[in-house]
């Protein structure tokens, strides 16, 4: 069996200041095996958005909308195509064109990866999944393997409850709050009564928010009570109050100035993440396009958000090993490396010939490189494969 080219950078990632980053349904920081961890999918977001501004920038390319979506997301679903494809295949089934119309949707992916492995590897890299182009680069989460720095007793008092607890090895919560500045600076204004007047309404219409606010999640656990114990009546209720409390929402227009209570959740500075990428069968082009990418990475060394609080920033090493095409055997190739400060990527070895980006520039000067969406979409529609494409 002849087995494919695969590089591997396997290292860690190292956490030089808290980090912070939500995922919609989840409260705080989410965990694997009690872990916290740095999802593949924005790993793979940073760098992907990091060699699609390479390419842009090589070529001098200015993407439109549908072009920066393919190149940084992998495409869009538009719901009006998937409306005429189903609408399409309602009509030719029963016509006899059924079968035809199937044959056309089964090679169209095939057509399009071999038109991105030749013109656009960023898409054959990171893979398109609207387009039906699959990646060759593989990401693993990058999990916790060493707690971070910790100051404070073995248990700690919840602020809300009173209650104690067992400190998080790996986490924290950071609290903070928004004050009322004219509340608390009343001197620094020289407004006029009508300006005080109206501030002290916006005031009391936001406080006024905030309690329906309270009033609404109130009624929405009692909802999910209800719906636990499946009584029927009490769900009724709690839905008709809501409704009640969502038009009483619909009419304020002010968001409280005072927020006493804001909180998140981080994983603490100088937690260690272990962590790998993996390049399948990597064109040349492909595999200079991904260290390209972690070089950009390196010059904005974050992950996640509230970078505004200091948040997020990382540092990064991997040892590099590759087995060729038809072997078994690997052999190392270098390091790869970031500090955290904004520099260059720091590159020993052979890894360091792929930095230098010979094969993807020659594409580039020879004018072979296609990034846009019309260019891949229309290559699902040919029928026939040029030489260079089949190779």
């Amino acid at each position: 069996m002849k087995t494919p080219r695969i590089v591997r950078f396997t290292g860690e990632i190292a956490a030089l200041s808290p980090i912070s980053y939500t995922i919609a349904g989840i409260a705080g920081i989410p965990r694997l095996g009690g872990r916290p961890y740095l999802t593949a999918s924005a790993l793979r977001g940073i760098v992907r958005h990091g060699g699609s501004d390479i390419l842009c920038d090589l070529i001098g390319f200015k993407p439109n909308p549908d072009d920066h979506f393919l190149l940084a997301q992998g495409g869009i679903v538009d719901k009006a195509d998937k409306k005429g494809k189903k609408d399409k295949k309602d009509k030719t089934e029963g016509e006899g064109e059924g079968e035809k119309s199937s044959s056309a949707d089964s090679i169209s992916p095939m057509l399009r990866e071999r038109f991105a492995r030749v013109h656009n590897p960023l898409v054959h890299l990171f893979g398109s999944m609207v387009n039906g182009v699959g990646g060759r680069l593989w990401c693993e989460h990058a999990i916790a393997k060493t707690p971070g720095e910790f100051f404070g007793p073995m248990e700690t008092e919840d602020p809300k409850t009173g209650k104690r607890r067992e400190y998080d090895p790996w986490c924290d919560t950071v609290r903070h709050s928004r004050c009322d500045d004219l509340a608390r600076n009343p001197d620094r204004f020289d407004w006029s009564a009508d300006d005080v007047e109206s501030y002290l309404i916006r005031r009391e219409e936001a406080k006024k928010g905030s309690e329906i606010k309270q009033r609404k999640r109130a009624a929405q656990r009692q909802l999910s009570a209800a719906r636990a114990k499946n009584d029927t009546r009490a769900i009724a209720e709690a839905r008709a109050a809501l409704a009640i409390i969502e038009t009483e929402l619909a009419g304020i227009e002010h968001v409280s100035l005072a927020q006493p209570d804001l909180s998140y959740e981080c994983i603490r500075k100088a937690t260690v993440f272990a962590h790998s990428w993996m390049l399948r069968d990597p064109s040349d082009a492909e595999l200079e396009l991904f260290m390209l990418a972690l070089d950009a990475w390196a010059a904005w060394p974050y992950y996640g958000g509230r970078w505004f609080h200091g948040c997020g920033q990382v540092s990064a090493a991997y040892d590099v090993t590759v087995r060729e095409s038809g072997s078994r055997e690997w052999t190392a190739a270098g390091r790869v490396a970031f500090d955290g400060s904004g520099g260059t990527l720091e590159v020993t070895g052979r890894a360091a010939e792929w930095l230098e980006a010979k094969s993807l520039r020659a594409l580039a000067a020879a004018g072979s490189l296609d990034l846009t969406h019309a260019a891949i979409q229309a290559a699902g529609r040919d029928t026939e494969v040029g030489e260079d494409e089949a190779a």
